[in-house]
């Protein structure tokens, strides 16, 4: 293959070479199609973090047999791009990670758990009233 090829055209080639389906891929990899094509369109700034496209284009590449000094290489060129263009990338990505976090801080899970606890207390005095008063 090219040394040259972008990446992004690399992995969209092989799996086309292979012919392989978009669904073929998840089904067997369980990866979201979102970032399958995100990887073959070269969107690297769309990944929620660096782990994420580390790892996304590792399981990827080894789905394709793609020899891992490639995508080595290539995720080191993805990453001094990254940090000529957007200064810092450490930066970008704490930002985008903080944009697209799943864990909740200590305080809003506190506010939430007190949330829940009023709502139970309610339904509590609710079904009392409903017993305790005549018919």
């Amino acid at each position: 293959m090219d040394k040259d090829k972008k990446l992004s055209e690399l992995l969209k080639e092989t799996r086309i070479a292979g012919n392989i389906a978009l669904e073929k891929v998840f089904e067997d990899t369980y990866m979201p199609l979102k970032f399958i094509n995100m990887m073959e369109n070269g969107n690297w700034s769309e990944f929620p973090s660096e782990a994420h496209l580390k790892g996304y284009l590792r399981l990827y590449s080894s789905y394709l047999k793609i020899e891992r000094e490639i995508i080595d290489r290539h995720i080191d060129e993805i990453f001094s791009e990254d940090k000529k263009t957007n200064g810092d990338n450490a930066d970008c990505v704490k930002e985008n990670v903080k944009e697209n976090r799943l864990f909740l801080n200590s305080s809003e899970r506190k506010t939430i758990y007190t949330l829940l606890l009023l709502a139970v207390i309610f339904l509590i005095i609710f079904f009392l009233i409903l017993y305790i008063l005549p018919e």
